[in-house]
């Protein structure tokens, strides 16, 4: 499984880091109070044993420090060993350290004399020093056997909700059907489960509704449109109808075309598997905008002159629904001709993409990222609309792995690009 930044690394690092930082401390913590309280005892015992050969130094072994020494030094170690130096240290308690060894020395001025206490503690200076390198190594044991537990234990941990994810990841789309919760304990997983269930339940329940809505609109929209339909081209052919009737029929006729085309794109968009070609075949791409160019409703829905220049250098196909190709060109086509205002419109189309330039009014700099969001115009776009072509667009470009792009230079040109290869 992937560690980066993950919730079992998190634990192990957890691991290693109690191993490395708690347990040494706590070690180095308990050896300090040990040691405090061993240096605490000697040095007490010094003092009071300083205190009781002041009260009788007749009552001890006393012997000077050296020849030149008045202090006289009560030690059961051999005098010749301590260091001359000491006889300068003023009254009070002293750790004296040489290579030779560690001592307590506890001195006081008596009213007969000086006298001091010495305790030799080579020992436990020693301890201390091996009680340091006991820490450093077991610093690196704990390391090891806390990333060892971190892996075991993290791997315990997390199993059931590897479990759980792998389930959730391998769910189709009747995966509400097969609830999660039975198969956990009843523990935080469990119900991260039953959560996991009950949202499954409600978006089964909210796609169903959308397939069936989706279904009954496009069978309540279908027949109606197929209706106007005909109804607009017996008009267009009644030679009794005025030229003005006939010409209002066709715009109905393309508008109905139009809504049928618009209704089979929403569709498409709301359906999880996605549509193959009829046929089975790959459609092409030139074909569909010489269909659409050649279609007279692109030159109906305005009532312009704007020149379109069509250069076919390549005849790329695609393996997608001939529907989503007709509706993005057509969308890209007709936002040209419709808000830029152009005199010109030329279309190329590449091996991998169709470009659609205008030297139309341009679309502010500050306009261009919000072009493809739902219901949104450029400020400087002109004619009507309601913002849905390029949003449309868009997604049935995400839909498809296509992408698009979009190039203005304000009251110079527009230039679109789609890529699909």
């Amino acid at each position: 499984m992937p560690y980066h930044n993950s919730l079992r690394l998190r634990i192990l690092v957890s691991f290693v880091v109690a191993g490395a930082v708690l347990g040494p401390l706590l070690t180095t913590l308990l050896l300090w109070a040990t040691y405090a309280i061993e240096e605490h005892a000697v040095t007490q015992a010094a003092s009071e044993r300083l205190r009781e050969v002041i009260a009788a130094p007749q009552e001890f072994a006393l012997r000077p420090l050296d020849e030149r020494s008045e202090i006289l030094v009560l030690t059961n170690l051999n005098v010749s060993a301590l260091p001359a130096e000491m006889a300068q240290l003023p009254d009070g308690l002293h750790e004296y350290e040489t290579r030779s060894g560690t001592w307590i020395m506890a001195v006081d001025t008596a009213a007969h004399g000086r006298y001091a206490v010495v305790e030799d503690i080579t020992a436990l200076e020693e301890r201390e020093q091996a009680s340091v390198i006991v820490v450093a190594l077991g610093t690196t044991i704990a390391m090891y056997v806390a990333l060892w537990l971190g892996f075991y234990m993290s791997r315990r941990l997390l199993a059931p909700l590897t479990r759980l994810s792998e389930r959730v990841a391998s769910a189709g789309p009747a995966g509400a059907e097969t609830p999660l919760a039975p198969d956990f304990d009843d523990d935080e997983v469990g119900r991260l489960a039953a959560a996991l269930d009950r949202y499954a339940q409600r978006m089964h329940a909210a796609l169903r509704r959308e397939r069936e809505f989706s279904a009954d609109a496009s069978h309540e929209l279908r027949t109606p449109l197929a209706v106007i339909q005909n109804a607009a081209e017996l008009i267009e052919e009644d030679t009794g109808a005025s030229e003005k009737s006939r010409r209002a029929a066709a715009r109905v006729r393309a508008a109905a075309q139009r809504m049928g085309e618009t209704v089979t794109v929403l569709l498409m968009l709301a359906r999880e598997d996605l549509p193959s070609p009829p046929d089975g075949s790959p459609v092409s791409v030139a074909d569909c905008v010489e269909t659409l160019l050649n279609d007279e409703r692109m030159l109906s829905d305005t009532g312009d002159t704007t020149r379109i220049r069509w250069r076919c250098e390549a005849r790329p196909v695609l393996d997608a629904p001939r529907v989503a190709i007709e509706a993005i060109a057509a969308n890209l086509i007709r936002n040209a001709r419709q808000h830029a205002k152009a005199q010109t419109i030329e279309i190329i189309l590449k091996p991998d993409l169709l470009l659609v330039t205008d030297d139309g009014v341009g679309i502010p700099a500050e306009d261009i990222p919000r072009l493809f969001e739902r219901g949104v115009r450029g400020t400087g776009a002109a004619g009507a609309g309601f913002g849905l072509g390029l949003s449309l667009v868009q997604r049935l470009c995400s839909r498809f792995g296509w992408s698009l792009h979009v190039d203005s230079q304000t009251g110079l040109r527009t230039r679109v690009e789609w890529r699909f290869g």
